[in-house]
């Protein structure tokens, strides 16, 4: 009896202290634990994938993917501070079913993470659901930027009243060109006003805030955009303050890169001379069109581009108004076929200067002056200093009131 005893005291002993090895590791443990559960009384996600993509240098890549049952789902892993996208697809079905997909982003980091998803609360477009935000717990990221966000809402907020009522004014009205321009300028001023204090907001946020990874992406998000409104100077500062926290972490370098782009077209910057086609299909330097002692707009535009289309009519009466006041404006098509641009140029009139990028979005105004979209447009000063992007419709006008 007593070896027995000692027997199963020695094996309380082993499993008391394979528990305590479990518990001590299972604390120390590093990664995520993301759990998923989505309310869906239609029954849509029943049989859904899930997988996580983040952005990087070569586009999206997939860092996991797992299955929903019974409307939920667990994924671990392991990752530095991030941002990612959650996607959430039904799987295919017999009979030539449409998916249905979700889709939000997170700021994923290496914590235990709760994201609850109200697909009864969503709308659908396109078999897409939207306009649901998700419950998301145990990230410290993402409650960071929800704070930002909270924080800037009066912005947006302001922003979008006055984008809508810009579109009623002005955009409704650019192709009859009978718009209210005296209430247009003034509402694009006040837009400008209201994005500059944005702006401003971003940088202070990033400079005060350099180890987190919301900074980090508020910086991606100014130098990856359409449009770069920092100055080079301004775009150095933030890189190097991140650069103390993040250097050598993939998704910094990546965006190092991108700050490097974005600074050749920045404000204050000199035009950067690129070579493109003329109406002859020769080979010339932008510069040579570039008039000195002139405020000079580049318009970047393509033929099957409808809002380009319609923003040619107003751009006639702006060049009536100014050209002989020190203005110019030289057009730059990114069409890869050149008899669609000199068919839309016989078609539209254009009196100003015309040029082409035959390689598209693949071309050199994409490489350079960031043109991953049209239209695109930058206000050049005298002396060939970008002084201004973005400024189509009456934003252009609200400029040269003030410079001219």
């Amino acid at each position: 009896m007593e070896k027995n005893n000692y027997g199963v005291h020695n094996m309380k002993n082993f499993f008391i202290t394979i528990v305590s090895a479990l518990l001590m590791f299972s604390c120390s443990q590093k990664g995520y634990r993301l759990e998923f559960e989505i309310i869906d009384s239609k029954g849509i996600f029943n049989d859904a994938s899930l997988f996580i993509e983040r952005y990087g240098k070569s586009g999206a890549g997939i860092i996991g993917r797992t299955d929903f049952k019974d409307g939920k789902c667990i994924l671990i892993g392991d990752t530095y501070p991030s941002k990612v996208y959650v996607n959430i697809e039904t799987n295919e079905k017999d009979g030539g079913e449409v998916k249905k997909s979700c889709r939000f982003p997170l700021f994923l980091e290496n914590s235990e993470i709760s994201v609850k998803i109200n697909i009864d609360e969503a709308d659908l477009l396109y078999g897409a659901f939207y306009s649901t935000k998700p419950v998301i717990e145990g990230s410290e990221s993402q409650k960071e930027f929800d704070e930002f966000q909270s924080n800037i809402m009066e912005y947006l907020d302001k922003a979008k009243e006055l984008r809508n009522r810009y579109l009623d004014v002005y955009q409704k009205h650019s192709r009859t060109g009978d718009a209210d321009m005296e209430e247009s300028i003034r509402l694009a001023n006040s837009i400008n006003d209201v994005n500059a204090r944005l702006l401003s907001f971003r940088e202070k946020f990033i400079l005060a805030n350099p180890s987190s990874v919301v900074a980090l992406e508020i910086f991606n998000e100014m130098v990856t955009g359409l449009t770069v409104k920092n100055t080079s100077a301004a775009l150095d500062k933030m890189k190097n303050a991140l650069a103390e926290y993040w250097a050598g972490n993939e998704r910094f370098e990546w965006t190092s890169e991108c700050c490097e782009k974005a600074k050749l077209v920045a404000i204050g910057e000199k035009y950067p001379d690129i070579e493109l086609l003329d109406k002859n299909g020769k080979t010339v330097k932008l510069s040579t069109y570039v008039p000195e002692g002139k405020f000079v707009l580049l318009e970047f535009w393509a033929s099957w581009c409808g809002p380009c289309r319609g923003e040619i009519p107003h751009l006639k009466k702006v060049y009536e108004k100014y050209a002989g006041k020190d203005f110019e404006i030289i057009s730059i098509s990114i069409d890869e076929n050149d008899q669609d641009w000199f068919k839309a140029l016989n078609e539209e009139n254009m009196n100003w200067k015309q040029l082409r990028d035959s390689g598209g979005f693949e071309g050199v105004s994409a490489d350079i002056y960031g043109v991953h979209g049209v239209p695109h447009c930058l206000l050049l000063d005298r002396n060939g200093i970008i002084t201004e992007s973005d400024c189509r419709g009456a934003f252009l006008d609200a400029s040269l009131e003030k410079k001219i």
